[in-house]
Order: C-alpha cells, then sequence, then structure tokens
C-alpha cells in the first residue's frame, strides 16, 4: 500500500508533536481500554493514533478477543481516515480546511461501502459528530465492523480514537447504538482522565 506524504498546516504539525508530549501515554490510555473492555465488552478493543503528516490513523494498543473468529489488527498497523471509524471520529473534529486536505488527497475504495465520495463524507461525518462515534461495516476490510470514539485535548483537538471492532458475522446491528455510546463514554473518560 503506498501513501503519499501531504503538506499538512501548522496546526497539524502541532497535533502530531502533542501526540508524543502528552503527560500520559498511549499504554496508559489502553490500560483504560483494557479494563472498560474486560467488563463491557467480549469484543476486540484498540487505540489508534492520528498521524498528522500522512493522514492515517496507527494502531498503537490493542486487547484481543477470546472468541475464536475475531478480527486482528498488528501494532503500528495504518489505516486511512476516510475509510475507518477511527479515522472518521478523528475527522469529526478536525477544521473543514483540514477535511478538505483529506479529501482532495483522494478518497480510496477499500469495499464495496467504502465512503468514496466528499459530500457523502461530509454528510456521515455530522452524522457522527451528532452521535459521539463512528461506525464501519466492512468499509475498509471485508468482513469487518467496528465502532470507535476520539480521545481530545483540552482544546478538543483529536490525539487519538478508541476502537472496538469485530467480524460482520458477529455484528448484531441492534446493539450498534448501545455499543457506540459505551465506546464513546470510554473515549470520553480517557479523555477526562487525561486533562485531570
Amino acid at each position: 500500500m503506498s501513501r503519499r506524504r501531504l503538506r499538512t498546516p501548522m496546526r497539524s504539525r502541532r497535533r502530531w508533536r502533542a501526540v508524543f508530549k502528552v503527560p500520559v501515554s498511549p499504554r496508559w490510555s489502553a490500560g483504560r481500554v483494557r479494563a472498560w473492555s474486560a467488563s463491557k465488552q467480549r469484543s476486540r478493543a484498540r487505540a489508534d493514533q492520528l498521524v498528522g503528516d500522512v493522514h492515517c490513523m496507527v494502531v498503537v494498543d490493542r486487547l484481543d478477543s477470546s472468541h475464536a473468529v475475531r478480527t486482528f489488527h498488528q501494532i503500528g498497523d495504518t489505516s486511512p481516515l476516510h475509510a475507518t471509524s477511527v479515522g472518521r471520529a478523528v475527522l469529526t473534529h478536525l477544521s473543514r480546511a483540514e477535511v478538505d486536505e483529506v479529501v482532495a488527497g483522494g478518497l480510496k475504495r477499500f469495499g464495496d461501502t467504502t465512503i468514496t465520495d466528499p459530500d457523502a463524507l461530509r454528510a456521515d461525518l455530522a452524522e457522527v459528530r451528532w452521535h459521539g462515534y463512528a461506525l464501519n461495516i466492512n468499509q475498509y476490510r471485508p468482513g469487518v465492523c467496528a465502532v470507535a470514539a476520539p480521545i481530545l485535548d483540552e482544546d478538543g483537538t483529536p490525539l487519538a480514537a478508541l476502537a472496538v471492532s469485530l467480524p460482520d458475522s458477529r455484528l448484531d446491528t441492534g446493539r450498534l447504538p448501545e455499543l457506540g455510546r459505551q465506546v464513546a463514554a470510554a473515549a470520553q473518560e480517557i479523555t477526562s482522565r487525561r486533562l485531570g
């Protein structure tokens, strides 16, 4: 998979540097993910961080499910912002200019349900903002679904995202709102503890 380096606004570069200067490490956040996931879910949880200069998310930690059929993401795996729940959770908190920059880089299709139309992406981001979490149902990897919410700094700038992913064969669409609220609450707790 090839990646183009895009020029990013100064704010994005500051955010990238801020990711590595936060007083709470991704490991601490992942520890919170583990505690939350063990008590609430039997799915797979992961934490991803935004990489500003390449417009992608990077898996920084994960907690694997005990299910025989589960999703797998290696630490260090990258994923595009527009085609994943973690990416769209972050995009909702970026400026219009930053979203436009991602759109200008192209919205590559990865699956039948990948959002590739700029207007459809903006409409989806408005819905994600309203709900507080993003959904991905086979948009990036076939057979993989995820729910994600952003982890923010004190200014509301996204630093990372928390996600729960599962195979589409185990997806119960009736539970998506509940799962979305749980993921959003866990991400908010990480944000609050980071700021506190």
